[in-house]
């Protein structure tokens, strides 16, 4: 009886151990050249993204559309909306927020542009517009913050800057087939200094992402360059407890074939906080969805990259990160601010030797006065425009793409609440 027991359990493990194969080292750069190309579909093309989440607690629905246009990398533009909506009564809670921005290599130009839409301030504005010199890496560094469009281009924030694809290599990598919902599957695995990746992958349509799951541990892997802290946080009930890991899920849904390309076109994404035993202390869920797929777009019919037509304070940031403050966005173009009496050829030379190649003492020189522009009073309505537009973005929109990182939606949520509760005494 114990021998036919023993015989059993051998039988199962050899089953279980046969059922998934490992792929050969020759084959791994292969396979991973080939997920890099799957994830790299969106290199022409027009799309709609949809993203929705629920907060339960706040009883509220958070929907962000997007329109995304890519001419070969040339212009580039990202045009979203975010609406917060009572789950009560469907009504809006919050100002419909717009963001635009446009990344514009064409005809010499090289900018980035981003523009923060919302209510009309007192003087009427709408917009606070910042443009940045160096387009491609303000865009490069933009598009892992697209939080409704980022999955389907292998990004994940809480987890890394980088994609997926670009954290995988021959070297860190094992590959195993497997079967994933009755469907083939090729199991990518590796550990970065960021975290663990585990990527699903199916080898019978062009390597399109199945699922993945992404797990960073406190103590040991790296969160925006130093490692994940391990922090108290309360659970459900309120007690306190630790959090150990971020688990990070990606579930496809559903695929489309267009023009070529296998496209996930449907995914869910699930974020949760967990303690040393596993135990959830936070679960957050965003449904993100792609329509009206378009490899051949006119971009011309579409208005693709043109420049919004609103009026706003503004700001030029240099490449490296240096902001001159002093400009306003008007008739589609950076304008210096009247209200800061700008002398415009002091403004020019100030730019001019920042551009070029200065000693330390003339670029100090050049960068105080390209940002100490105008009288004081001018000054204080520039600041109050700039503030009042952040103020207004930031205290929603951590919440509201999305998909965010867990921790900063747990932690608004239980603000909002708080601030309510304050209100209500």
């Amino acid at each position: 009886m114990k021998r036919n027991c023993c015989a059993h359990l051998i039988a199962a493990f050899v089953l279980t151990v046969t059922a998934s194969s490992f792929v050969h080292a020759d084959e791994a750069q292969d396979i991973l050249d080939a997920v890099k190309k799957a994830f790299n579909w969106h290199e022409h093309v027009a799309f709609h993204a949809t993203c929705t989440s629920v907060d339960a607690d706040l009883r509220e629905q958070y929907i962000k559309n997007s329109d995304f246009h890519n001419n070969n990398g040339e212009a580039i533009s990202i045009k979203s909306t975010v609406e917060v909506r009572s789950t009560v009564t469907g009504e809006a809670v919050e100002d419909t927020l717009s963001f635009v921005k446009v990344l514009l290599k064409e005809k010499g130009e090289n900018h980035f542009y981003d523009f923060q839409i919302g209510p009309p301030d007192e003087s009427g504005d709408l917009a606070f517009v910042t443009v940045y010199e160096d387009g491609p890496e303000a865009y490069n560094y933009n598009l892992p913050r697209e939080l409704s469009i980022a999955p389907f281009f292998g990004f994940d924030l809480l987890f890394s800057d980088k994609s997926i694809p670009e954290l995988l290599s021959s070297d860190n990598v094992i590959i195993r087939e497997d079967m994933l919902n009755e469907d083939r599957s090729l199991v990518l695995e590796a550990t970065v200094p960021e975290g663990q990746i585990k990527l699903w992958v199916s080898p019978d349509k062009d390597y399109v992402m199945q699922k993945c799951i992404l797990t960073k541990e406190a103590g040991r892997d790296l969160f925006d360059g130093t490692p994940l802290v391990e922090e108290s946080f309360p659970d459900s009930s309120g007690t306190l407890v630790s959090r150990k890991r971020f688990v990070t899920e990606l579930n496809v849904h559903a695929t489309e074939y267009t023009d070529g390309h296998h496209i996930p076109v449907s995914l869910e994404r699930l974020e949760r906080q967990e303690s040393e035993e596993g135990r959830v202390i936070h679960e957050h869920s965003a449904v993100h969805s792609l329509s009206e797929i378009d490899f051949d777009p006119d971009f011309d019919a579409l208005k693709a990259f043109e420049l919004p037509e609103v009026t706003g304070p503004a700001q030029l940031r240099k490449a490296g990160g240096q902001g001159i403050s002093g400009f306003r966005w008007e008739d589609r173009e950076l304008v210096a601010d009247a209200s800061h009496k700008v002398n415009e050829e002091r403004l020019h030379t100030a730019i001019a030797q920042l551009e070029g190649n200065k000693d330390s003492k003339e670029m100090e020189s050049a960068a105080a006065v390209a940002l100490q522009l105008g009288d004081s009073a001018g000054q204080e309505t520039s600041n109050h425009c700039q503030s009042s537009v952040y103020v207004w973005v930031g205290g929603v929109v951590l919440v509201l793409i999305c998909g965010a990182l867990g921790f900063v939606v747990y932690r608004t949520g239980k603000k909002r609440r708080s601030s309510a509760q304050g209100d209500e005494s």
